[in-house]
């Protein structure tokens, strides 16, 4: 990779410079705040992508999670128990529910550092920057791999309104609306909404034949800007967010169907329970058919008897047959109420701020004053099957305040500057509940079952309170007409205090639910602590070139929050913690427009080196979710991105990159059913480990490359235009829900190089009042893999096999209409 580095900037380089002298038209400016001021896109010495919000409402993006995928090197996926996010190939996976996110989110200046808000909609955006590599000074709060920045739209001033109607072949349905203006001289108000129902994503449940992965989000925002003079304004904003998912499927690619080498894998004496699932329901769950196994609605013994008696009347422990002699499981679980929850996940937020800017002579002092808070409830079928084996329930309850005050100068003198200070508190009371179809093992519990017993439900909470306090400053320091020094940094200080406890609920003979004979079960808490005091510098150079290029370097540091181990209680060890992350690189860039305005092309290359890498996964031989720091990792390559007028009314659009995410020190367990099987094999006794030094990151393809071109033209007395959004992509490995960085079973974790395709054609008026459009997502229908499923519960005694697995898809190809009015700007 490396090697590839310094030939491919020099021809990038040289392809824009003999580029032609003139085009037919410039192409407009993009401002961004990735440094806290309104600074030209073309002038900020970062790696920065922004799309801006017309781009966002044409291309019907849902959330960060949709937009992502014409992104280079923003790679985000959604699992099992929530979403991945990574910048270059790094993040924080959501195996852990402790977890800050490793890509620092900001919606209009308020921290947003757990992976639930990403799935907020998207509505009324101003515009969405991602900016790459570490970033202490502006963005702080645990942003080892980036930050993401959303704009909202503010009221103008003049009235204007919009709605947005959609609706495609999938039963996609999304309405948006916005009105604002001024009230006054001195007070703009602007409400804006959005609702989005996806009501078909491509599965089906296997008993029930109901739609599943189906989504209905609405959301709500009211901001006000007031002016009381012209060195004074005040923007006052509320938002809410009602996020609701029906399960996350994950469809079987394989089961284990021989009854010789059929064996459940945590189920206690029974046999693959995929293989149950297509033998019982007589449908072939190994089949890329959508059909998808959820719930408990069915029970393991009358499958397994209904299989046996098909068999010609097999006995009970037949090796040849399925039903087990001696199982701990009782019969009838399918009808306690835990089981019979349809898989889902909700959650409401609440975002409240006050934004102030005054002009103090000629500097400027500027205040946010936010709360956010959510409400999360899941159930989750860690089984994957249609049997009452698992459930899984979880809730959170977050909430968090915090101010932050900078004073800044002007930035036309010789030495330009900003001073601040932030403070957060966050209290979050988390609560995760396993349902377990026995009362057997294991052998040690903080809550053991009690007397008479059939069932019993592990469960762990988390109280947590945490204090973030930060001062930073940036000086920039022009050293002549071209050149110019950055200096910056930031101290940061993130104490968490938490209580965990662990409890149990016991189901008894002739109960519908778990908890029929009382509350939970709570042992002794644990006090946990988490510790973390930095200084984190930042140094760049800048040198303009000319008046329309620049070149920089930039120097890093940042770190990743340590904290608390919250994951299904099964075998966990109690109060156990992991340490801070830390990255520290540089970035070389151009930034430069070219052709008289009409191309635009920046480029950079970097280098990042991250330590005590935090990572969560899934240890299938101790049957234990591990999150830990893993050691030491690295994110290098080549990214660019542009524009290019190429005449009046052809603009392309452009960007990629070349990326080598790598562990550097990394021993992790044997996830790979097969490694551990052989390894068994050849060391009995013996844990099977690994040496993943020099394996690549999960979600990080080498290369990447994207593509908009837009075209305008006139039909009739109707102006149109003919736009698409293309990325095509090496192959990469995926990480399953569950099964974390060190899962590379190829079946299931290695995707093909992919490609996707969105195209849009649309008609308007010459004074734009309106607008229909034609959209087609995905065309080729290639449903590229997204994700894999863990294999709780299905394995293969034979030590030439796989055990069983899954994988998750994106939806295909879908077309749909799509309608706006535009009253005013």
């Amino acid at each position: 990779m490396k090697k590839l580095i310094q030939p491919l900037l020099a021809i990038g380089l040289a392809g824009v410079v003999a580029a032609p002298a003139a085009f037919a038209q410039q192409l407009e400016e993009i401002i961004v705040t990735a440094t806290k001021r309104e600074t030209s896109l073309q002038d900020v010495p970062i790696s920065v992508t922004a799309v801006m919000g017309e781009a966002i409402l044409q291309g019907g993006f849902s959330d960060i999670e949709d937009l992502s995928t014409f992104i280079p090197n923003l790679q985000i996926r959604d699992g099992f128990t929530g979403q991945a996010m990574a910048i270059r190939g790094v993040g924080s996976d959501p195996g852990n529910e402790a977890f800050e996110q490793g890509v620092a989110q900001f919606h209009d200046g308020v921290y947003y550092g757990r992976d639930t808000l990403n799935q907020n909609l998207f509505f009324d955006m101003e515009r969405v920057e991602v900016v790459r590599g570490p970033q202490p000074t502006f963005a702080g709060q645990s942003a080892t791999a980036g930050a993401i920045n959303y704009i909202s739209r503010k009221p103008g001033d003049q009235f204007e309104a919009n709605v947005t109607v959609q609706y495609g072949s999938d039963e996609e349905s999304s309405l948006e609306i916005g009105v604002g203006g001024p009230v006054s001289d001195t007070f703009a108000l602007r409400f804006s909404g959005r609702f989005y129902e996806l009501d078909d994503a491509g599965y089906t449940d296997l008993v029930t034949g109901a739609p599943t992965g189906t989504k209905e989000n609405t959301a709500v925002r009211l901001i006000g800007v007031w002016t009381p003079t012209d060195r004074l304004d005040i923007t006052f904003k509320a938002e809410h967010n009602d996020v609701f998912q029906i399960g996350t499927p994950n469809e079987h690619t394989r089961c284990e169907l021989r009854p010789q080498f059929a064996d459940a894998f945590i189920a206690f004496g029974f046999k693959d329970a995929c293989a149950m699932d297509s033998l019982a329901n007589g449908n072939n769950l190994a089949a890329l058919d959508g059909v998808y196994a959820s719930g408990g609605a069915n029970d393991l013994w009358d499958a397994a008897e209904a299989i046996d008696q098909a068999l010609g009347g097999l006995a009970p422990g037949d090796p040849n047959g399925w039903t087990p002699a001696g199982s701990p499981v009782p019969r009838g679980l399918n009808l306690i109420r835990e089981y019979n929850v349809p898989q889902e996940r909700e959650h409401t937020s609440d975002v409240f701020l006050v934004d102030l800017n005054w002009q103090l002579g000629d500097y400027t002092l500027s205040s946010i004053t936010s709360y956010a808070a959510y409400d999360k409830h899941d159930w989750l079928d860690p089984d994957h099957t249609s049997f009452a084996i698992f459930s899984d329930e979880r809730s959170e309850d977050f909430s968090q305040t915090a101010q932050e005050l900078r004073l800044s100068s002007p930035v036309d003198q010789t030495f330009s500057w900003m001073v601040g200070a932030y403070y957060q508190q966050a209290d979050n009371d988390l609560s995760l509940d396993i349902f377990l179809p026995h009362a057997a093992g294991p052998p040690i519990r903080a809550v053991p079952p009690e007397p008479g017993a059939i069932a019993m439900s592990d469960g762990v909470d988390l109280t947590e309170e945490a204090t973030w306090t930060s001062a930073f400053f940036m000086g920039t320091w022009s050293l002549s007409d071209t050149v110019r020094l950055n200096l910056g940094g930031r101290y940061q200080d993130i104490q968490k205090d938490g209580f965990q406890t662990v409890s149990g609920a016991s189901l008894f003979p002739g109960n519908t639910s778990f908890y029929d004979s009382g509350p939970r079960t709570l042992a002794t808490p644990v006090a946990v602590e988490s510790s973390t005091d930095e200084f984190l510098p930042e140094v760049g150079v800048q040198w303009n070139t000319s008046d329309d290029v620049m070149l920089y370097f930039r120097y890093a540091e940042a770190v990743l929050a340590g904290g608390f181990v919250v994951t299904p209680p099964i075998f966990q060890n109690l109060a156990e913690t992991y340490t801070p992350e830390f990255s520290e690189g540089y970035e070389v860039g151009l930034k430069g427009r070219f052709a008289g305005g009409s191309v635009e092309f920046n480029v950079t290359l970097y280098d990042v080196d991250f330590t005590d890498f935090q990572t969560s996964s899934f240890d299938r031989q101790s049957s234990t979710f591990v999150t830990t720091n893993a050691g030491a990792a690295h994110t290098t390559g080549i990214e660019f991105d542009g524009r290019w007028a190429v005449s009046d009314n052809f603009t392309l659009g452009f960007g990629g990159a070349l990326n080598e995410a790598e562990y550097d020190i990394f021993l992790d367990g044997c996830s790979n059913t097969l490694l551990i099987k052989q390894f068994e094999l050849a060391n009995p006794g013996e844990d099977c480990f690994v040496d993943l030094a020099g394996q690549s990151l999960p979600n990080s393809p080498d290369w990447e490359f994207v593509l908009s071109p837009t075209y305008d033209f006139n039909i009739g007395n109707y102006g149109a235009v003919l736009s698409a959004n293309m990325v095509f992509r090496d192959d990469v490995h995926l990480n399953d829900s569950f099964d974390g960085v060190s899962s590379y079973d190829p079946l299931n974790s290695l995707v093909g190089s992919s490609h996707r395709i969105d195209l849009r054609l649309a008609i308007s008026p010459t004074d734009g009042s309106w607008e229909v459009a034609l959209y087609g997502r995905d065309v080729t229908d290639e449903r590229v893999q997204t994700g894999g499923a863990f294999d709780l519960v299905q394995k293969s005694t034979d030590p030439t096999v796989y055990d069983g697995g899954g994988i998750q898809r994106a939806r295909g190809a879908r077309w749909g209409l799509q309608g706006s009015y535009f009253f005013g700007n």
